[in-house]
């Protein structure tokens, strides 16, 4: 299988699989959440930043039971509310970042 994109777009599962970021957005879509991001900083380490709001609130048990279904029962997550999350040169807010590239 090939992924293409970014390198450092793609991270990976606590089992070493490649996770795209359109299949990251697929499993958030429907969550209509104001912004997230998801840093992969060790092996099955993961920083994930995402924006407050009322309806992260609501939603906060659904999502973290997609994040470990996403990234392994055996991940260690670690979620971090921000007020925004810093936008690239192009204005775009990566979902994904392999920070061990």
């Amino acid at each position: 299988m090939r992924i293409e994109g970014r390198k450092d777009d793609v991270i990976k599962d606590s089992k070493g699989n490649s996770i795209a970021p359109v299949t990251v957005r697929w499993t958030f879509y429907d969550m209509n959440l104001d912004g997230y991001q998801i840093q992969q900083v060790g092996e099955k380490d993961y920083k994930i930043l995402v924006v407050d709001s009322i309806n992260f609130n609501l939603i906060r048990k659904k999502f973290i039971d997609s994040l470990v279904h996403l990234l392994g029962e055996d991940s260690n997550i670690d979620i971090r509310i921000v007020d925004k999350i810093k936008r690239s040169s192009f204005g775009k807010i990566r979902t994904t970042i392999n920070l061990m590239v």
